[in-house]
């Protein structure tokens, strides 16, 4: 159960280096997770406290679920779902027209890919939009998201 608390310790450690490194120097890294990794090593090193391979595991685990949701929020704006379910607040009930009235190609399409050049993960040339070596990283964790999840592609 200590080596529990441990994992917990080094993650919320990183999680906060990640959230000060991300709003103090604007600094869109998820390296903070690494030097997490190395703390809880340096822990079992020391010999300080056992710390079995479910313990590893475990911040692995949170690691992956913080960078997922940070990769979420960061990549874009809300999500089309996020903007159905906000709108109930204004009202409590609507039509599939209220609901469909809430998007438009600017909304869905132009606005996320701006958003994507200016995080620097597509540029765009005269033959048309290309992805840069960090959206290529991108792609390939969301790749694997969908793979390991079985959630299947739209086109």
């Amino acid at each position: 159960m200590a080596s529990y608390s441990i994992v917990i310790f080094c993650f919320l450690f990183s999680f906060v280096l990640h959230v000060a490194a991300h709003g103090i120097i604007r600094l869109k890294s998820i390296a903070a997770y690494l030097a997490g990794a190395l703390l809880l090593y340096g822990f079992g090193r020391m010999g300080l406290i056992a710390l079995p391979w479910s313990s590893g595991f475990l911040y692995v685990l949170l690691s992956a679920t913080a960078i997922l949701f940070y990769l979420g929020i960061s990549l874009g704006t809300e999500t089309p779902s996020s903007i159905i379910l906000s709108s109930f607040k204004k009202n409590k009930r609507q039509t599939f027209k209220d609901l469909t009235a809430l998007f438009t190609d600017k909304g869905l399409i132009v606005n996320r890919i701006d958003d994507l050049i200016q995080s620097k993960l597509v540029t765009r040339h005269e033959h048309g939009f290309f992805l840069t070596g960090r959206g290529k990283i991108i792609w390939r964790v969301m790749e694997a998201y969908r793979r390991v999840f079985h959630r299947l592609v739209t086109e």
